[in-house]
């Protein structure tokens, strides 16, 4: 189901990227063999979020799609961060302005506006798809890794419980959209809200292993985790790393080397 995608939102903070402490490279897209490229989730998302502040989220997509097809993760990160520091590359700017006005065309050709009516009718027609129990069965593979059995329930069940509970501000967004996009930015709200306050021990286990997957010592893992447990929250630290991709590294780093100089007392 469409709207079953956003809910793997939840876990790319964790998923994707513990890996930018074992080295930025893991998160550097991969060129396809359509000579596209394909961003990490966490350059998309932020993306997203930031274009679609003051535009339509399908054209943020669509211009998305466009970047993809002609930049690198690498590329477009060091293009992205020059332009944010006020420096002008008009290699660049020429081709997001050019994206933008054939994606504005596009959108206005494909997309008919809808009425209230018509976006709850639609939205109510995918909530009524799957009953709680099958929604659940489809979500809790998808955080049981990182969650545990009973933990992924629990998260799975909440996130079905407000979405049946918020429907209106599901309403604005297809009326916003006129579509329902498959990165729809407002799931992450009941995500974060559906997450464990804490770090529970199914949560360490999964940082610790995959830190010692990238050959870090248990014991050091364990004191980083311990470290990040105690200076974050989960919601807190996930939304953090939504704001800023490089929360997580740095983070991993200042108590990597705290750890380092306590194990060298």
């Amino acid at each position: 189901m469409r709207y079953l995608k956003i809910i793997l939102i939840g876990i790319f903070a964790v998923a994707v990227a513990v890996q930018a402490a074992g080295g930025a490279a893991a998160l550097v897209g991969q060129k396809s063999k359509t000579g596209g490229y394909t961003y990490s989730d966490v350059i998309q998302i932020r993306f997203l979020r930031d274009c679609s502040e003051s535009a339509n989220q399908v054209v943020c997509e669509c211009v998305l799609t466009r970047l993809q097809g002609e930049y690198s993760e690498k590329e477009f990160t060091e293009r992205d961060a020059n332009l944010r520091k006020g420096y002008r590359d008009s290699e660049f700017t020429s081709f997001v302005s050019r994206a933008v006005e054939e994606c504005d065309a596009e959108f206005a050709e494909t997309a008919p506006a809808l009425s209230e009516e018509q976006a709850r009718a639609y939205v109510d027609s995918i909530l009524k798809v799957r009953t709680k129990k099958e929604f659940i069965k489809e979500c809790v593979p998808s955080f049981k890794e990182v969650h545990g059995s009973s933990g992924a329930n629990k998260i799975c069940g909440c996130v079905y419980a407000q979405l049946v509970r918020d429907t209106a501000r599901i309403v604005q967004a297809v009326m916003d959209n006129s579509i329902m996009a498959e990165n729809q930015l407002w799931a992450l709200d009941f995500v974060l809200d559906c997450m464990p306050d804490k770090m529970t021990p199914e949560i360490k286990k999964f940082f610790i292993d995959r830190m010692n997957q990238m050959g870090l010592p248990k014991s050091m893992g364990q004191c980083i985790v311990n470290g990040i447990a105690q200076e974050y929250s989960m919601k807190t630290f996930l939304s953090s790393l939504l704001k800023n991709e490089n929360t997580l590294e740095s983070a991993f780093m200042m108590m990597g080397t705290k750890c380092a100089l306590e194990k060298m007392q």
